[in-house]
């Protein structure tokens, strides 16, 4: 049997406009708050009222200019301390010596990936709002 269920947004409105930095398309944009009321649906038939929502999108790209688009130092430092075990078992793991040409090629892609990583997380860049780098001035 097959089920239609789902979220319909009913009566979407543009409710607001400011102009921010998108961090996705990374441009100066103006940004629209969109309001809607939403209701599950089971078969096209409103069922359950869930409320309403107000998100900000970009008209550049269609994403939400305020989310945040790079990985974290903490998830990248994090990586490498969960990858490290990962590449020593690659490397000093017994495999079948049939499979020795094969494992040669895995430990070189995993150990470039792994030094990528590593590279990364250690000379990780910020992220910035152009807005914000002509400003340096001192914060009182």
């Amino acid at each position: 049997m097959l089920i239609f269920y789902g979220i319909h947004e009913f009566s979407k409105k543009v409710t607001d406009k400011a102009q921010v930095f998108c961090k996705t398309c990374q441009t100066k944009v103006d940004a629209l708050e969109q309001q809607s009321f939403n209701m599950a649906h089971l078969f096209f038939i409103p069922l359950i009222p869930l409320g309403t929502k107000k998100v900000w999108i970009c008209p550049e790209c269609g994403q939400d200019p305020h989310c945040r688009t790079r990985t974290s130092r903490a998830k990248k430092i994090l990586l490498c301390i969960l990858g490290l075990p990962f590449l020593a078992a690659i490397w000093f793991g017994e495999g079948k010596p049939e499979d020795a040409g094969s494992m040669w090629g895995v430990r070189a892609v995993f150990t470039i990936g792994y030094l990528i990583l590593l590279y990364v997380t250690i000379y990780h860049q910020p992220f910035v709002d152009s807005e914000d780098e002509g400003n340096s001035e001192p914060s009182a």
